[in-house]
């Protein structure tokens, strides 16, 4: 059965490839053979916003990881390599770079994996979620903040500071006054100085009509 399984792997790889332009087969064979999930994880992140590549990341989004990869992978390591593609769409999406998935979606994914129970995979979760820029996040983010756990409570300032509003920029002065670790409060006071000085483009009519 498992080398029936891994025929099926090869022969599937075969047929994909031969759909795929040299950008995408690149992809598609890191995610489906690189045994190192950081790396994986990294790549996805760093991939360059061209057609071809946001096509094979919303493909690989849509599909079941374990479809084509030769390398066994736990539910953590497929987790945080959804949440790679995730970021990836989410901020394509908010740069009018990427359409063709629904962002409600994407943020849905991200915030469910915000209650793992796999501390990397939280973490990271935290981290991204503020970049759908979605509001009703901001008081989860203030308690991850007012944790003040170390890494953690950083992950959650700056998630905030994604969000890219007058509410969240409000959080983060009112958490300035509240926490009581000094590093801390100076990594917010940074944070609430340079609000706003890399705005995204948000979606709008505009951008719809360019992404069409």
């Amino acid at each position: 059965m498992k080398r029936m399984m891994l025929v099926f792997v090869s022969m599937a790889m075969v047929a994909l490839s031969s759909v795929l332009s040299a950008e995408q087969n690149k992809l598609f064979e890191l995610v489906c053979h690189e045994t190192d999930v950081d790396e994986v994880y990294n790549a996805i992140n760093n991939v360059e916003w061209s057609n071809a590549n946001l096509a094979a990341v919303r493909t690989l989004w849509r599909e079941n990881l374990n479809k084509y990869s030769k390398v066994p992978r736990s539910a953590s390591d497929v987790d945080m390599i959804r949440l790679a593609l995730a970021n990836v769409l989410i901020q394509a999406t908010r740069h009018c770079r990427a359409s063709g998935i629904e962002m409600n979606e994407l943020h849905s994914f991200v915030l469910s994996k915000t209650k793992s129970e796999d501390l990397s995979v939280r973490g990271q979760a935290t981290y991204l979620i503020g970049l759908a820029g979605d509001e009703s996040d901001i008081p989860f983010l203030v308690s991850v903040v007012e944790s003040e756990k170390e890494g953690y409570a950083e992950g959650g300032a700056l998630s905030i500071s994604f969000i890219h509003s007058e509410r969240g920029l409000d959080a983060l002065r009112n958490l300035v006054r509240k926490v009581s670790r000094p590093s801390l409060r100076v990594f917010l006071r940074d944070l609430v100085e340079t609000y706003g000085a890399y705005p995204l483009k948000e979606q709008s009519e505009g951008c719809l009509n360019y992404l069409n």
